[in-house]
């Protein structure tokens, strides 16, 4: 028999239960890492847990958990593994709180190479250090998003806003340094008092135009692993919503053919961002034969995987492919 690929996800909601043994700890709550991970299994993969929090400053585990079967390893090496997935940092808050922290883990795996990982340390490290600054850089290399800027004032903010307003009719705020909806405001009609919060930590806010025609066309999340387009994910919503991608409710999911255009423009932004990548999803807004970025997603990504509930799970089988391309 093959010997099995040990191979590690790093996610921070693991309080939940094997669904095949209630007595096996680590497995994530929500849907999207537990159907990786069980598809994973199901192929013949060894999958273990992990927080990064608990990675020590010499690249040990503190709790490293078995998701076949009921054990936990304590101070391990990383190298005990054979793969390490980026699946996820924790909620928002705490990434925020623990910025540092966690880039400069990420730091270590870049330098030391002790494991191979996905996406690689220094594609992770990259995005986590420079935030959502991308979205300038694609806007000065005419790859196509909404008029995006950074902003250090509420004066800036409001001086900015006059000609987004009248170019798009609208315009949002949301920090550099975010996700999950976390800190997003649509105006006219959103809430000054959060911009000044974000200001008043951050010292700057991203201040971009408003594509309102997003509740016809939806969201489309174009998922490249590899050199493919494995996936494309449409989700549409009734009203504005802040977290469109990890919002199971109120937005239906569905899978569509990537468009020409769409296909195009996500790997213009990944080559652009970071060619070397080994998955990304790109979230695409506007219509569909002339789209805008909205994101670009390269740590921890999420999959979308509810979409797959009886059918050939895309994401495992892609997630599987990257797997055994680093282990050969």
């Amino acid at each position: 028999m093959p010997k099995k690929i040990k191979i590690g996800f790093m996610y921070s909601e693991n309080s939940g239960k094997a669904p095949h043994n209630s007595e096996i700890k680590g497995w994530p709550n929500g849907i999207t890492y537990a159907s990786i991970i069980n598809g994973i299994s199901e192929k013949g993969g060894e999958p273990y847990n992990l927080k990064w929090d608990d990675i020590n400053e010499n690249l040990t585990v503190g709790s490293l958990y078995d998701l076949s079967e009921p054990k936990t390893l304590s101070d391990v090496s990383l190298e005990y593994l054979d793969v390490l997935c980026f699946m996820g940092f924790g909620n928002v808050l705490e990434v925020r709180k623990k910025d540092k922290e966690l880039c400069n883990i990420v730091k270590k795996l870049d330098e030391t190479q002790i494991i191979p990982t996905i996406n690689p340390a220094k594609t992770v490290l990259k995005a986590r250090e420079g935030k959502k600054r991308y979205l300038i850089d694609l806007a000065r290399n005419n790859i196509s998003v909404p008029d995006t800027y950074i902003a250090n004032s509420l004066t800036e903010v409001y001086d900015m806003s006059f000609e987004l307003l009248a170019k798009y009719g609208g315009y949002v705020t949301k920090p550099l340094n975010g996700f999950g909806g976390y800190g997003v405001e649509k105006f006219p009609g959103g809430d000054s008092k959060t911009i000044e919060n974000i200001l008043k930590e951050d010292k700057e806010i991203i201040v971009q135009g408003y594509v309102d025609n997003i509740q016809e066309t939806g969201e489309r999340s174009v998922f490249i692993f590899g050199e493919n387009v494995n996936y494309t994910v449409l989700k549409k919503s009734s009203g504005f919503k802040t977290n469109v991608t990890g919002n199971l409710y109120g937005v239906d999911r569905s899978i569509v053919q990537c468009t020409k255009e769409e296909e195009k423009l996500s790997f213009e932004a990944k080559e652009l961002i970071a060619p070397e990548a080994m998955i990304v999803r790109a979230d695409l807004i506007g219509h569909r034969n002339n789209p805008y970025v909205g994101e670009i997603t390269l740590s921890s990504i999420g999959l979308h995987t509810a979409v797959f509930e009886n059918k050939e799970n895309l994401a495992v089988e892609g997630y599987w492919n990257l797997i055994n391309s680093l282990v050969k």
